[in-house]
């Protein structure tokens, strides 16, 4: 009866040392994603690398808990990787808040980007919150030749020019401006993937060059290569760009993909710079919390002076608002 009995605590010892040992061996493996530049899921999945801090920190403890050194040490390596991975987007080493415009004769660049959702956004919502946020420059994606007369009509006052016509479904993006400006590539031609818009509006005198951002989703393992590809070019076409530039809009990826880091290289995330680094913008749902920040104003060139998300109704995306200077 003794020899069963201590047969049974063995066994319970050994199948506790191996399921600590493998969930210690999990957290460094997911630890190290923010890295992984692959094809397959694994871009489906990276949007929920802040979890990986959360349960790294459970295994930590419970492996220390019952002295189980090896494994706490193995967690306790995939926090040291998660916070270099993480910290620099919580706390950022670049980018400073802007002074106030009125003490160094900046101008102000209200900047609003919104997912309207295939159209279904309300619009006399949208226009409260542009007009309570005096937006200067809006950006709506998924925004098709049927929904963008009504947005028309509800800015006219506001923001009286856009960028045109508008491809179909979720194709369509279009910029609508207080300040004049000047299309320079209307981005719908190519009904093969959504329009991404090149515009210069005149900030009181300033030019800026702002682009209005909508890739391809990593939805699928079919949509991949579509989705690298159009980053790629998004990468390729900021590092040709000079003067200030902004790029606004859904983005479909974050600071979890290093296909979006070289996108964003050398630019300010409004979001980040203001401490909100890890803010999810997808999915709004009322069973599902956001978990994805997939929504950016990116910014070089310029300053950053406040930024914040905002629910409006109708839509799955939170609306990203950043208030920006042009010196």
């Amino acid at each position: 009866m003794a020899a069963g009995v201590g047969a049974g605590a063995y066994l319970v010892r050994k199948a506790r040392s191996w399921l600590l040992g493998a969930s210690a061996a999990t957290v460094l493996l997911a630890s190290t994603v923010w890295w992984w530049d692959l094809t397959g899921p694994v871009p489906m999945v990276q949007p929920l690398y802040p979890a990986v801090g959360v349960l790294a920190v459970m295994v930590l403890a419970v492996c220390a808990g019952v002295r189980y050194w090896r494994s706490a040490a193995a967690a306790g390596l995939a926090l040291i990787l998660y916070g270099t991975a993480m910290g620099p987007t919580v706390f950022p080493l670049t980018g400073t808040l802007a002074a106030d415009p009125s003490t160094t004769g900046a101008k102000n660049l209200r900047v609003l980007a919104v997912n309207t959702e295939f159209g279904q956004i309300d619009v006399t919502a949208l226009k409260h919150v542009v007009e309570s946020r005096q937006a200067d420059v809006v950006v709506l994606t998924e925004a098709g030749p049927q929904f963008v007369p009504h947005v028309r009509q509800a800015f006219r006052v506001r923001l009286p020019h856009d960028s045109g016509p508008t491809l179909g479904g979720a194709g369509g993006t279009i910029v609508f401006s207080r300040f004049p400006m000047k299309v320079l590539d209307a981005g719908n031609t190519d009904h093969t993937k959504p329009q991404q818009p090149v515009v210069r509006i005149e900030v009181e005198g300033r030019p800026v060059t702002l682009r209005g951002i909508h890739p391809r989703s990593p939805s699928s393992a079919t949509k991949l290569p579509q989705w690298r590809s159009d980053l790629a070019e998004l990468a390729r076409w900021q590092r040709a760009q000079r003067g200030a530039v902004v790029m606004v809009g859904d983005f479909n990826s974050g600071w979890a993909h290093p296909a979006f880091r070289e996108v964003a290289e050398g630019f300010d995330d409004a979001l980040r710079v203001t401490g909100q680094g890890w803010e999810p913008t997808w999915p709004v749902h009322p069973q599902i919390p956001a978990f994805a920040q997939i929504d950016h104003v990116l910014s070089k060139g310029l300053g950053v002076r406040g930024a914040q998300v905002l629910r409006i109704p109708r839509t799955d995306h939170l609306a990203v608002f950043a208030e920006l200077t042009v010196p």
